[in-house]
Parts: C-alpha cells; sequence; structure tokens
C-alpha cells in the first residue's frame, strides 16, 4: 500500500467511526441518517437519493473510497 492509498484509508476510517459515533449519540438509524443527509443536500439545491445501505456500506467498511454524499451526512 502506498503511503497515499494508507493516509486515504486513515481518513476514510475515521471518518466512518466519526459518522457512527454521531449516528449512535443522536439515536438515529442509518435510514434516519440518510433522510437528514436528503433534506441537507435539499437545502442546497441537490436532490440526493441516498439509502439506508449506502450508510450501512460505509459504516461496514465496503466502501473503499470517500463517498461523494458525505458532505451533506456532515451538514
Amino acid at each position: 500500500m502506498t503511503r497515499m492509498a494508507a493516509e486515504e484509508f486513515q481518513r476514510l476510517e475515521a471518518m466512518r467511526q466519526s459518522m457512527r459515533r454521531e449516528r449512535c449519540l443522536r439515536n438515529w438509524t442509518a435510514a434516519r441518517l440518510a433522510q437528514e443527509a436528503c433534506k441537507a443536500a435539499k437545502n442546497r439545491g441537490v436532490d440526493l437519493h441516498l439509502k439506508q445501505q449506502s450508510i450501512s456500506a460505509l459504516e461496514l467498511g465496503r466502501l473503499k473510497s470517500i463517498p461523494y454524499w458525505i458532505e451533506y451526512v456532515n451538514a
């Protein structure tokens, strides 16, 4: 693994853990987080179709890169 790939992996892992921790602190399901992200995107004029499965895939480490929709989850 190159240094760049290792750094990207570490960023993704930190993001994954942080997202799950924040979701659990709010007592939200993955589906609720997806809904809230879609609302945040809509407020910015973006039509986002994010589903619970995508949230779960990130939290479970199935995604290998940072998804485009993460900025709306963090909003």
